[in-house]
């Protein structure tokens, strides 16, 4: 009797729970809190945390919360903006601002959060014409917007992830998108100013409609610095981007091949394929001629193919009368050469300078002793250590790169996992793509480095009705590709974007110390030292760092203004 009481009363108390669950998330919402916040927030926390944002939005500008069809929510380009309307952790606001150099790329993500239980139909974001005080306009070209889209993740990953589902990555130039009433979405909105665009503050006005929605606006401030960044590379970023293989004749593979070339090198990203593509025996016209468009295009090295003898002096001896040697690399004897693969190393490397004694030798290996005299330019592992053995070879005038693919080769885990530098892969922080070419700052690494992207993978398939892409079964999500393609465009990443916006940060710095040699005051100098040497606060170790993604836009904006300062008072 006992027995049969106590499971009435339980079958009655879970009736009730689950009737208590329905109310409080509706049944399509009860999917997404099965998987864990990426912010490991509790369910509570992030619904209150939106309510919380509504709440003193409509405080501030005087509205009824409860009459509010949707909320704008503003997140900086550092932050994963996920279909989950609670995981967003950026602000609702009304105002956006940027602040960015003259020819720099900057952005920020505007997310439609639904409040009510109705779809929204057919949501696009328009931005109006940005003019200063003075009159002056930031031209229409300045601007794109880009659908935030998602990749679903590998569901058997080769490294720790915080979730295994759908993550932000692919940008698609702008069209309306449907919002379920559960969910959100995130607009990409990127302003890239002229190399001769007038510093001052422009204004201009941000419009969210839709078929079933009411408009709604919001400011936009854009701060433009009185100094630009440079347009020649100064970290040189590389790539291996393989030869096109899809048009019907050799000239067309070229042409596909050049466009896509050309993209890379738009972020400053050498594709070092460009100086051993379509290369054939005695005949080097279609390699020259590729590498004579890469120069103008601002292509700063690239690799010749593993030639040997007499055939590699040939070889070279075209590109010296092209004046292109001096930016020419060969690779080394075999990839991440094990110990026991030195000797041979070594002498290969032997034969390669009898016939060519100037040609660079690179390789992916941290430097080793073992290795000494056998390679001018190494690809370290950022995890792999040696720190004395990097710092020996620098003092030597040889190159130490660091080399990001996947997990870091022979990595040893003495810290949780989220503590170390990840690849560029879709399930990792923004930051971490950003803050990398800091760190080169910081620990005067060559200002160099590589990451693959063999794009004629095909990486992803495009569901153009759903927006979304099937990610490979490649075991790194995202590694070896940080562009996409929809039919004959090329699509770029927001880790392509980070990475990007990386190499600018890393510009500001050299801007910065460039700047010193102007300064008068001694505040200024002190100032500007401080943030040369990359405060403690935003990093110590390349595997400890703040964070925060609050703390490197914070750092950078310091280091706007002071060069800003430093420059208007001189």
């Amino acid at each position: 009797m006992k027995k049969t009481n106590t499971f009435w009363i339980l079958v009655l108390l879970t009736g009730i729970c689950v009737a208590g669950e329905k109310d409080f998330v509706k049944a399509r919402e009860k999917e997404y809190f099965k998987s864990p916040d990426y912010w490991e927030l509790t369910l509570g926390d992030q619904k209150d945390y939106i309510e919380s944002q509504v709440e003193k939005y409509c405080a501030r500008n005087k509205l009824t919360a409860s009459k509010l069809e949707y909320a704008c929510g503003i997140a900086s380009s550092l932050q994963k903006v996920f279909k989950n309307k609670y995981w967003f952790k950026g602000i609702v606001s009304g105002k956006v601002s940027l602040s960015l150099a003259a020819n720099e790329r900057e952005a920020v993500q505007i997310a439609v959060i639904p409040l009510k239980d109705k779809n929204l139909e057919s949501v696009k974001i328009t931005l109006s014409e940005l003019k200063n005080n003075q009159g002056d306009a930031l031209p229409a070209t300045a601007v794109s917007i880009y659908n935030v889209c998602y990749l679903k993740t590998i569901a058997n990953p080769a490294y720790p992830v915080p979730q295994v589902r759908e993550w932000p990555d692919p940008l698609v130039p702008v069209r309306p998108v449907d919002i379920p009433h559960e969910e959100c979405r995130a607009f990409w909105l990127e302003l890239r100013t002229p190399k001769d665009a007038k510093p001052g503050l422009y204004r201009g006005r941000i419009t969210v409609s839709g078929k079933n929605i009411q408009e709604h606006k919001l400011d936009l401030a854009v701060k433009v610095w009185p100094f630009a960044l440079p347009e020649k590379q100064l970290v040189e970023t590389c790539t291996w981007l393989r030869a096109a293989k899809t048009g019907k004749t050799p000239k067309a593979r070229i042409r596909e091949y050049r466009k896509y070339c050309e993209f890379f090198l738009d972020y400053k990203i050498n594709p070092l394929g460009l100086g051993k593509c379509f290369y054939h025996k005695n005949d080097y016209s279609a390699v020259l001629e590729n590498l004579e468009w890469g120069i103008k295009k601002g292509l700063t090295r690239f690799q010749i193919p593993r030639l040997k003898g007499q055939e590699l002096k040939n070889f070279c001896n075209a590109l010296r009368r092209k004046d292109l040697f001096d930016k020419a690399m060969i690779y080394g004897y075999k990839d991440e050469p094990h110990p026991r693969d030195y000797a041979a190393f070594k002498k290969d490397s032997e034969e390669i300078r009898q016939a060519e004694p100037d040609l660079k030798i690179f390789m992916a290996e941290t430097p080793h002793p073992g290795l000494y005299g056998a390679v001018d330019i190494w690809w370290a592992s950022m995890a792999a250590g040696n720190e004395k053995y990097i710092r020996e070879q620098l003092a030597a005038g040889k190159q130490v790169w660091w080399y990001r693919c996947g997990i870091p080769v022979r990595l040893e885990y003495y810290l949780p996992h989220y503590y170390y530098p990840g690849g560029i892969v879709i399930d990792r922080p923004s930051l971490d793509m950003r803050i990398f070419y800091t760190m080169i700052w910081k620990f005067k690494m060559t200002p160099a480095t590589f990451f693959y992207c063999g794009f004629s993978q095909q990486p992803a398939k495009f569901d153009r009705e759903n927006m979304e892409w099937e990610a490979n079964k490649w075991r790194w999500s995202g590694d070896g590709y940080v562009v996409y393609q929809l039919d004959d465009e090329i699509i770029p990443s927001i880790r392509l974007k980070c990475i990007a916006d990386g190499i600018e940060d890393f510009e500001y710095l050299h801007i910065l110390k460039e700047t010193l040699k102007e300064v008068s005051s001694n505040t200024d100098v002190q100032e500007a030292k401080k943030l040369l040497d990359i405060p403690d606060t935003l990093m110590i170790y390349p595997y400890y760092y703040n964070r925060d993604p609050k703390a490197l836009l914070k750092f950078r904006e310091e280091i706007g203004a002071l060069i800003a300062k430093i420059r208007t008072a001189n």
